[in-house]
């Protein structure tokens, strides 16, 4: 009998592990689970900004070379039609910050220093809820089945994001809540072609643009706040693009990340036959694959 494998978790990492799983092993029996359906946890509401050089100073993310090519992999698998590379302008928010942002554009070919920040020519923006449910189409065309429910299975994956901290409560995780706005961009204002990232972000889609994130560490509800989301996003939006300051509101959306210590990923075998894959922070989309990928070489090798 063929053995049975259930991830917990239809969002970036479950997803990813999904289809490295079935597509390295075919004869196994794969099922996501998730209550809530593909890709309506944190994953879809992400704000599809694909790129290795992060912080303050902009370095470049540990394993950020090579989490970038698997990302963009997996991007092809859903469909060239999910993102594009636009690149990304990051925009320095004073002169200590422009001075770091010079070591980089020094250190990386991709990274062009600007006026007042630098642009990230390797960028990509990414529709995520696209991405998701395509990927999710490219798992069920080769074998995997999706419940809304537990089912009983020989390997259990964890991939289950903020829920973690309740199905596994003694990993070290915490939880940061991440909330944008949907803003309506003003008539007659060219659309930004470029998305820019400061402290906070700026992607255009035409006639919307998505403003985010927040960063909160506490908060008492999961649901969105949008006179919270407001007062904490518009300061950056002035700073960074102060066209678009009386630009009308049109909804805020509200996700729950899941952190792990050390600014990296929580991925490990928890017990024969039990493995997490957790604690992306704010880097899901660019550590997903990666991270996926070598947590499948970990479960095929204890087949």
């Amino acid at each position: 009998m063929n053995k049975k494998i259930s991830i917990l978790g239809a969002g970036f990492c479950g997803l990813a592990v999904a289809w490295y799983v079935k597509k390295s092993a075919p004869h196994l029996e794969v099922t996501l689970i998730d209550p809530n359906g593909i890709g309506n946890g944190a994953s879809g509401v992400s704000a599809g900004l694909l790129h290795t050089f992060g912080g303050m100073r902009a370095k470049l993310s540990r394993f950020g070379r090579e989490a970038y090519r698997e990302a963009t992999e997996l991007l092809n698998v859903a469909g060239k039609d999910t993102y594009q590379k636009t690149g990304i302008h990051r925009k320095a928010l004073s002169n200590d910050q422009m001075e770091e942002f010079k070591k980089s554009a020094k250190l990386h070919d991709d990274v062009h220093l600007m006026e007042d920040g630098i642009f990230i020519e390797s960028g990509i923006v990414v529709n995520t809820k696209q991405y998701l449910q395509n990927l999710w189409r490219a798992c069920e065309a080769i074998g995997v089945t999706f419940t809304y429910e537990n089912t009983p299975a020989d390997y259990v994956i964890y991939a289950t994001g903020a829920s973690s901290t309740k199905l596994l409560p003694d990993l070290p995780l915490k939880l940061i809540k991440g909330q944008t706005l949907t803003l309506k961009w003003p008539e007659g204002l060219a659309p930004l072609k470029v998305p820019l990232n400061s402290k906070a972000y700026l992607i255009c889609h035409g006639e919307t643009a998505t403003l985010g994130a927040t960063f909160e560490r506490e908060f008492e509800s999961y649901e969105p706040d949008i006179e919270y989301a407001v007062n904490y996003l518009m300061p950056y939006l002035e700073k960074m693009y102060p066209a678009l300051m009386d630009a009308e509101v049109i909804s805020c959306q509200a996700g729950i990340r899941v952190a792990a210590p050390d600014h990296l990923p929580l991925v490990k075998r928890l017990a024969h036959g039990h493995f997490v894959i957790t604690g992306m922070g704010s880097k899901g989309l660019l550590y997903h694959a990666y991270f996926a990928k070598a947590l499948c070489r970990d479960i095929l090798a204890e087949q």
